[in-house]
């Protein structure tokens, strides 16, 4: 009798245990993940402050040289990406603030920098103001800026085989970046202004050679 009743104990605190661990895991991998939730929930600065902080923890040597966004976000990168994207594209002050930021964490990571090309140039048309910006706080004066050129004509795979639609969005992205009015924005735009005429050139000669 007391040789079963231990070994009901000894299962019963194996069982707890496990449970106990199995919690444990559950909760940290929910606290993991928050700070990318709350984000997307409410991509406000306080949300947006707790991102950079969640990067600076991983960038201990503040050489800003992260390998691969999974190796901060974890296991929901993709979800996260993917909905950080479209707030990208709706405009939204501090997810494209962010997104300047992803392109600094992860200077070595060619294949996610063209993947950020492809969304920063929806900016242009939905919040000009706000691309030039960018440009002037990340880009202009920084090693990134000869990644200005595919940032403000990249269209994406969207476009990929329609010379003609390539040609019509950067044409609408010229129109908004030459409406906006800034003196403190004067190079930012003059530059963005002949990088898309430049690619306009060059897809009406394409254009014209396939007729």
């Amino acid at each position: 009798m007391k040789n079963k009743m231990h070994l009901t104990f000894n299962y019963f605190k194996k069982a707890l245990f496990f449970l106990i661990i199995i919690n444990t895991g559950c909760f940290y991998a929910h606290t993991k993940s928050d700070v990318w939730e709350q984000f997307i929930q409410n991509p406000n600065k306080n949300n947006y402050l707790q991102i950079i902080e969640k990067f600076e923890s991983f960038d201990k040597n503040q050489s800003r040289r992260l390998s691969s966004p999974e190796e901060v976000i974890g296991e929901s990168t993709n979800i996260f990406l993917e909905k950080l994207f479209s707030l990208v594209k709706q405009g939204d002050y501090f997810s494209c603030h962010l997104i300047f930021d992803l392109y600094l964490y992860f200077p070595t990571n060619s294949s996610f920098k063209e993947e950020l090309n492809s969304v920063v140039g929806n900016i242009v048309v939905v919040d000009a103001y706000l691309f030039l910006e960018l440009i002037h706080k990340y880009i202009f004066k920084s090693p990134e800026y000869y990644r200005l050129k595919s940032m403000v004509t990249a269209t994406g795979d969207l476009y990929t085989d329609n010379l003609e639609a390539q040609l019509i969005e950067n044409t609408n992205r010229f129109n908004a970046i030459n409406a906006v009015s800034s003196k403190n924005l004067k190079a930012e735009k003059e530059r963005c202004l002949l990088l898309l005429k430049e690619k306009n050139n060059f897809l009406k000669k394409l254009i014209s050679s396939k007729k």
